[in-house]
C-alpha cells in the first residue's frame, strides 16, 4: 500500500485501468473457453447416447428377439452341454461387435457391458461403474449419468446407463447352475453371473468419449479471440490514456505547483493560476486565484498597522525611558552624605515624609517643601501623628514601614494617596536613616501612569488587531477547506476525491495553528507541544484507528514556534503521521506510532518512527513520486532543515532544522 502511495497521480490511474482492463480481458478469455469446452461437452455427450441407444439396441435385439427364437428353434437337437457365446451371450456379442468397431475407428472409444462378478474380466465393473450399478439395483429408473474423467492423463467424458435387465430366456443361462449348458459351466465355472431374477439388473452400459481433439480446438479458437480481444484493449487504453493526462493530470499539476510555490515563498501571494478546461477546475482555479489576493491584501494591511504601532511603541518607550531614569537619579541622591542630604533636604523637588519609631508606632516629625506643595498644605495638619492612627485602614504602609525598619532596606510600593494627595497614583519609597528613622520619598506618578495605561490600551488594541487578523485567516482558510470538500463530492474519481481531501487536510493545519495563535496570550509563537497533542488526537479520529491496536507514543518538550515555523513543521508533522497511520499498519495489525520533539544544541530534532511494515528502500527524497513527499522535501528546505529516512525494522523519519532562539 505504502509503495503504490508514493507513485504519481498519473501512474496509479494508468495502473488501475490496465488492471481493469487486463482483468476484464482475462474474463472474457475463461468465458470464451469456458464455453467452448461446455460445447464440445454437449457434442461429446450427443455421441455417447447415440452409441449408447445403439449398443442397447443391439442388447434389445439379442435378448428379446434372436436369442429367443434360436433357443426355440434348436431346442429338438440342441443337446444340455451345448453352449456358444456367440449367440447365446449377447454381452459376448456387444463386446466382438465393438472390437471390430473398434479396429474401423481407432480415436480412443470405448464402451463396455460392465458388471458386478461378470463371466469375463473384461466386462468386470470397475469401482466408478460398480457405484452406478449399485445405484441402480436400488433404483431401476435412474437417469444416464455423464462425468468428464482423467484417464491415463487424458480427458473422456463417461456416460454411464442401465444396461442388461434379466429377462425369462436369460435364466438358461443365469438362473440356477444346473440349468445352465454344461458348456457354459465348463468355460466359466459354477459361480460367476450365476442365481439371477427376473427383472435383475445385471449390467451397466459404460460409454467413453475422447475430448482432447475437442479441446484442442477449443484452445485454439481461444486464443485466435485473446489476440483480437488484446489489440483492441490497447487501442482503447491508449485513449483513455490521453484524456485522463489532457483533461485531469495537466490540471491538478498546474494548481498543485502554483500552491507549492506559494507555500515555499510568501513574495508569490496575489499570482494567479490560468483557468483548465473544465467547469469544475475552472471553479477551483478562481476560488484558488480569490483566496491568494485576499491573503497578498491581508498581509500587506498587517504589515502596514505593524509598522504604525511600531513606531508609536517607540515613541512611548523613549519617553518613559527619560521618566524611569530621572526616578533612578533620585534614588541614587539617597546614598549621599547625611550633611548634603540635610542641605538638599528641604529643597528637594521630590515630596519627602520623615517618621520616626516610637514604640510600635511611627511618628511624622518633619516634611518637605515639595511634600507640602503634593499636599496642598494638609502635611501640617498631620505633623505629629502616628501612623497607626493615619493608617489604621491601609495596613499594608504600616507593614513596609517595619519592614524598613527591621531590614534596614529601602522598600517601595505604589498606592493612591487617601490622605496627602487624595486620589493620585504616587511612588512610595521607604529608606532607613539609623538610629530611628524611616524617609519616605513619594512621587506623582500619576502622568507616568497614565501614559503607561495609554501604552497598554495601544498594545492590547494591537493585540485584538493581531487576534482578529489570525481569525479572519483562519476563517480564509477554512472557507478554502470547505470548497475543496464540497468540490470533491462532484468528483467521480476516487484518487482524484483522496487527493482533495489531502489538499483539505493540509489546510486545515494552517487553520489550527492561526486559531491557537488567536486563542494564545503570546500572539507571535505557538504551543508547538499542544498542536502535535491536538493534531494526533484528529488524525486518530479521522482514520478511525481510536481503540486499535496501533499505539501512539507522544514525548514533546515545551517549545514554542513562530508561525514561519509553525505552519511548514505543522504540515510536514500532518503528512508523516498520517501516512504511518494510514499504511504502516495494514491488514488490521498492531504496532507503535512515535512522535518527539527535542532539542540539540541550537537545532529542534522532530521525529516521527513506526515499526510497521517500512517503506520500500527505492525511495528518493531527491526525486519523490509522490506529492505528501515532495510537499515535505519542499517544507524541510524552508525551514533550512535537513530529513534522514531509517527503513530498518520500521520507518524513522529525523527532521533537524535550527532556532533562532530558545523555544524556537
Amino acid at each position: 500500500m505504502i509503495r503504490f502511495k508514493n507513485l504519481k497521480m498519473v501512474h496509479m490511474i494508468t495502473i488501475s485501468i490496465g488492471i481493469v482492463f487486463v482483468l476484464g480481458a482475462t474474463l472474457n478469455i475463461i468465458l470464451v473457453l469456458y464455453s467452448m469446452r461446455q460445447q464440445s461437452l454437449r457434442e461429446a455427450e450427443a455421441k455417447a447416447r447415440i452409441l449408447l441407444d445403439r449398443n442397447m439396441a443391439t442388447h434389445t435385439y439379442f435378448s428379446e428377439i434372436m436369442k429367443p427364437k434360436l433357443l426355440e428353434w434348436t431346442a429338438p437337437f440342441r443337446t444340455k452341454e451345448y453352449f456358444e457365446p456367440s449367440w447365446m451371450s449377447s454381452t459376448y456379442a456387444i463386446r466382438e461387435i465393438h472390437k471390430y468397431f473398434s479396429s474401423f475407428n481407432p480415436e480412443g472409444y470405448y464402451i463396455k457391458d460392465a458388471a458386478i462378478n461378470a463371466r469375463s474380466p473384461e466386462n468386470e465393473a470397475d469401482d466408478f461403474e460398480r457405484a452406478f450399478l449399485e445405484k441402480l439395483q436400488k433404483d431401476d429408473k435412474l437417469e444416464p449419468y455423464s462425468e468428464v474423467r482423467t484417464i491415463n492423463g487424458k480427458p473422456y467424458l463417461t456416460v454411464l446407463r442401465k444396461g442388461e435387465v434379466v429377462e425369462k430366456s436369460c435364466l438358461l443361462c443365469h438362473g440356477n447352475p444346473g440349468d445352465a449348458p454344461e458348456g457354459l459351466v465348463r468355460l466359466y465355472g459354477p459361480e460367476r453371473s450365476f442365481h439371477r431374477k427376473i427383472g435383475d439388473v445385471i449390467s451397466v452400459i459404460s460409454r467413453r468419449i475422447p475430448l482432447s481433439a475437442a479441446y484442442s480446438g477449443s484452445y485454439r479458437i481461444t486464443v485466435q479471440l485473446s489476440i483480437l480481444l488484446a489489440v483492441v484493449l490497447a487501442l482503447l487504453f491508449g485513449v483513455q490514456f490521453f484524456l485522463y493526462r489532457r483533461f485531469l493530470i495537466s490540471p491538478l499539476g498546474v494548481i498543485r505547483d502554483k500552491a507549492l510555490a506559494i507555500a515555499g515563498s510568501k513574495e508569490q501571494l496575489g499570482e494567479k493560476i490560468p483557468a483548465p478546461a473544465g467547469r469544475e477546475f475552472k471553479e477551483i482555479a478562481d476560488a484558488f486565484n480569490e483566496m491568494s489576493q485576499k491573503l497578498r491584501l491581508s498581509m500587506d494591511q498587517l504589515e502596514d498597522r505593524v509598522a504604525e504601532r511600531t513606531l508609536e511603541l517607540n515613541a512611548s518607550n523613549a519617553e518613559l525611558k527619560r521618566e524611569i531614569t530621572e526616578h533612578r537619579r533620585a534614588e541614587e541622591g539617597l546614598s549621599e552624605s547625611e550633611e548634603r542630604f540635610k542641605n538638599l533636604y528641604q529643597e528637594s523637588p521630590i515630596p519627602t515624609f520623615t517618621w520616626q519609631k516610637k514604640e510600635d508606632d511611627f511618628i511624622l516629625v518633619d516634611f518637605n517643601r515639595a511634600a507640602r506643595q503634593i499636599t496642598n498644605g494638609k502635611a501640617v495638619d498631620y505633623f505629629g501623628n502616628s501612623a497607626l492612627e493615619l493608617y489604621r485602614n491601609r495596613p499594608q504602609l504600616l507593614s513596609d514601614m517595619n519592614l524598613c525598619y527591621k531590614e534596614k532596606s529601602v522598600v517601595r510600593r505604589e498606592i493612591i494617596s487617601r490622605h496627602f494627595a487624595p486620589g493620585r497614583f504616587l511612588s512610595v519609597h521607604y529608606g532607613f536613616i539609623p538610629p530611628d528613622l524611616i524617609i519616605v520619598h513619594t512621587e506623582d506618578q500619576t502622568e507616568r501612569k497614565q501614559a503607561e495605561e495609554k501604552i497598554q490600551a495601544s498594545l492590547r488594541e494591537k493585540e485584538t488587531m493581531l487576534k482578529e487578523i489570525h481569525h479572519r485567516v483562519k476563517n480564509n482558510l477554512q472557507v478554502i477547506s470547505s470548497l475543496l470538500g464540497l468540490q470533491s463530492s462532484y468528483l467521480q474519481d476516487e484518487q482524484s476525491r483522496k487527493i482533495f481531501q489531502e489538499s483539505q487536510d493540509r489546510v486545515r493545519i494552517m487553520a489550527n495553528i492561526h486559531t491557537m495563535l488567536y486563542q494564545s496570550t503570546d500572539l507571535a509563537r505557538v504551543d508547538f507541544g499542544g498542536f502535535i497533542r491536538d493534531l494526533v488526537g484528529r488524525l486518530q479520529q479521522s482514520y478511525g484507528i481510536a481503540g486499535s491496536p496501533i499505539e501512539v507514543h507522544i514525548d514533546i518538550a515545551d517549545v514554542s514556534l513562530t508561525i514561519e515555523t509553525s505552519i511548514p513543521c505543522g504540515l510536514i508533522l500532518n503528512e508523516l503521521a498520517s501516512n504511518a497511520l494510514q499504511h504502516a499498519f495494514p491488514e488490521g495489525r498492531g504496532g507503535e506510532v512515535s512522535i518527539s520533539m527535542t532539542t540539540a544544541g541550537d537545532q529542534f530534532v522532530l521525529k516521527v518512527q513506526d515499526n510497521g511494515i517500512g517503506l520500500p528502500a527505492s525511495v528518493d527524497f531527491q526525486n519523490p513520486r509522490s506529492l505528501g513527499l515532495e510537499l515535505v522535501r519542499l517544507l524541510v528546505e524552508q525551514i533550512n532543515g535537513t530529513i534522514d529516512l531509517q527503513i530498518e525494522g520500521g520507518t524513522t523519519f529525523t527532521i533537524k532544522f535550527p532556532a533562532t532562539s530558545k523555544g524556537g
